[in-house]
């Protein structure tokens, strides 16, 4: 979901088995995307209708992910 051309990825989870009924487990990822340059000029100026210009950068960019699962089987 990052506009980027690549991203590392890290990732680990576990998964418990506590009975033939019940399991549970746990997960995290980490993307890094690195730096995302930003440069969108606007066609129209801003009292016209047109937005504005966008131009910037997000340095060390990532998002972390979390997820929980319990199974419960009758």
């Amino acid at each position: 979901m990052l506009p980027v051309n690549d991203a590392w990825r890290f990732g680990a989870g576990v998964q418990n088995q506590v009975s033939k009924t019940f399991s549970w487990g746990v997960a995290a990822e980490y993307a890094y995307a690195g730096t995302l340059d930003v440069d969108k000029q606007s066609a129209s100026p801003v009292p016209t209708g047109g937005r504005g210009d966008l131009v910037g950068s997000y340095p060390d960019a990532g998002i972390f992910f979390l997820a929980a699962n319990f199974t419960w089987k009758f």
